[in-house]
């Protein structure tokens, strides 16, 4: 779809700035997060799940400047589903994309076996078993991550210690003595990181899409 390519290029660089909780999301920034959903849910071959995995946590950028923490999110991320409601493609049904949205919060507590006022109404809507199916793929606690090693002479991005959002060929990544930090070597030239995990294959899954 093409909406996918447009939202993360319109959001993306605003994305990979917000620094997701180390103890819930492994995968270090924003942008990280929702392109390891969107790969969960490929295999359910649903546009709902889809379009709710490109939508779930962009609230995030705003609760994170304002509040600085993601309580909220999912109110401001369907909000922001709502605004963009008229590039969402006819044959996809736009009401489930943003009940999917709206709720993962909640549901993702019922689907855990918390209590929530909301649980009989939840399980009851027509689309709670893709719920379910969103928030095994949303939940990355339990996620084992690739081996840094795997994005070797592959595309990627990487925001810098500066900022500065560089994409290219990774062709090391590794500790670099001499720095004393970590560093990923993209199209042959060093760059200095923060983080291993914040090194993603973006230009792949863009190329996927």
């Amino acid at each position: 779809m093409e909406i996918i390519k447009e939202i993360l290029y319109e959001y993306g660089l605003s994305m990979s700035f917000v620094k997701e909780r180390r103890d819930y999301h492994p995968e270090y920034s924003l942008l990280q997060h929702t392109l390891t959903v969107l790969d969960n849910v490929e295999v359910f071959k649903s546009k709902e799940l889809t379009l709710a995995a490109l939508f779930h946590d962009l609230g995030k950028i705003d609760t994170y400047q304002i509040y600085k923490n993601s309580y909220g999110h999912e109110i401001t991320s369907a909000w922001i589903l709502g605004e963009q409601h008229k590039r969402i493609p006819a044959n996809v049904d736009f009401d489930l994309v943003w009940w999917l949205v709206r709720n993962h919060i909640r549901a993702a507590r019922v689907v855990e076996g918390l209590k929530d006022r909301n649980t009989k109404e939840l399980k009851a809507h027509k689309g709670w078993s893709l719920m379910e199916a969103f928030c095994e793929a949303d939940d990355m606690r339990n996620d084992t991550r690739k081996h840094k090693e795997d994005l070797l002479g592959k595309r990627v991005y990487v925001t810098t210690n500066e900022g500065q959002l560089l994409a290219g060929t990774c062709n090391y990544i590794g500790y670099n003595s001499f720095f004393n930090d970590k560093q990923v070597t993209i199209d042959r030239s060093p760059v200095r990181i923060n983080n291993y995990n914040q090194v993603c294959s973006y230009f792949n899954y863009m190329a996927k899409n």
